[in-house]
């Protein structure tokens, strides 16, 4: 799957660097070009000295070249699917410069391993932006320009980085091969962890309506699943720290409000990262506002199970809107906790004490008021 965002972020990159002609030229081998370096319109028909572009048509040639032209090529890198919009338009910018089908070029063989590798171990991403920057030669000369391109797009992939994660188990506990109750899995389906027994993981992936998600062990890549209130973060949970003026989403460990980071919101998974200044961000930044006055009186931790899926297309779905959160109370009883915050939230709530959660939503301005009321309680998808 290509996210989203993609194709306009790799447009972005494009007319960045090879700039945007909207009267046609001919190339250094003759043939008439235009935009960014177009030489035949998206019906086909070749380009012809003395047409004009305006730069919005321009642009809507660019996408619609890299979505019939680039993204099939890109899909046959492994791994592809899983990574966000900055790193596949870091790719597609790539490929613009290099060739459509450099995954398949032995002169590009060391970027080919490195991506593979990545896909099976994602810390083994964390080089792809050294290696792009090998590429920025021309018969042999580095070139200033490819320079500057190669070290755009390693920021670039780097936005989606991923430092590793340190779990420490807070109870006796399994890793998992199912997200269902350890006594239904088999000895090979399970493997037993003391309490304050550590993983370290290069990847969280969460699961949806559901308190377990899936784990990749750094190192081995050996992919687990953990049931996440069994597991704590070795840095404290919920503590107070000044919070930023703005919110870097690309920053797992930055915090959405004074208590909720990004990497709990987003789930710590990067590709989830709002557009700044959009409907979705604004949602978010109200809803951590939110959770920060439900943990305010509460006044013990409160873990996150469920956060913002933007990939998630289901009509009334109120985490693609950032407006929805799947909670518990970290050292307290999950019962206990929903009774006391159904009388104070005049939101989307509902109990989900099979799976080991609470979600809420901000529908409606919905909010928390630390004196008891009314709830409006409803079913959210």
């Amino acid at each position: 799957m290509t996210h989203p965002l993609t194709v306009k972020k790799a447009t972005s990159l494009i007319e960045m660097f090879e700039g945007t002609e909207i009267e046609s030229y001919l190339d250094p081998l003759g043939v008439p070009t235009i935009c960014t370096g177009m030489t035949r319109y998206s019906n086909g028909e070749p380009v012809r000295l003395g047409d004009v572009c305006f730069e919005s048509i321009c642009t809507a040639y660019t996408e619609e070249l890299i979505a019939r032209d680039i993204l099939p090529e890109m899909s046959k890198i492994p791994g592809w699917n899983n990574l966000g919009s900055c790193r596949q338009a870091a790719l597609i910018s790539f490929a613009w410069n290099m060739g459509y089908d450099f995954f398949e070029k032995p002169e590009y063989e060391e970027l080919q391993e490195v991506l593979k590798e990545g896909s099976i171990r994602p810390e083994a991403y964390e080089d792809v932006g050294y290696v792009l920057g090998r590429y920025a030669k021309s018969a042999g000369v580095e070139m200033p320009g490819l320079m500057y391109r190669r070290e755009v797009e390693a920021n670039e992939w780097q936005k989606e980085s991923v430092t590793p994660i340190h779990l420490t188990a807070s109870q006796d506990t399994y890793l998992k091969k199912a997200p269902i109750e350890s006594l239904q899995l088999s000895d090979k389906g399970k493997e037993y962890m003391e309490v304050e027994e550590e993983l370290t993981v290069s990847r969280i992936t969460e699961i949806p309506r559901d308190a377990h998600c899936k784990v990749k062990l750094l190192g081995s890549g050996e992919e687990w699943i953990i049931y996440q209130p069994h597991w704590r973060e070795k840095v404290a949970t919920n503590f107070v720290t000044k919070k930023a003026e703005t919110v870097d989403w690309n920053v797992l460990e930055d915090r959405a409000g004074i208590y909720l980071t990004v990497g709990e919101i987003l789930q710590y998974d990067p590709c989830r990262a709002p557009l700044r200044g959009s409907e979705d961000e604004k949602q978010l930044i109200e809803l951590a506002k939110q959770f920060d006055a439900i943990r305010e009186a509460w006044g013990a931790p409160i873990g996150v199970v469920g956060g913002y899926r933007p990939e998630e297309k289901i009509i009334d779905n109120y985490h693609s809107k950032g407006m929805a959160l799947d909670i518990y109370p970290v050292n307290d009883s999950l019962a206990e906790f929903s009774k006391w915050l159904g009388k104070r939230w005049n939101g989307g709530i509902l109990l989900n004490s099979k799976k080991g959660y609470l979600h809420i939503d901000i529908r409606r301005g919905g909010n928390f008021s630390s004196r008891p009321q009314q709830s409006l309680k409803s079913l959210a998808i």
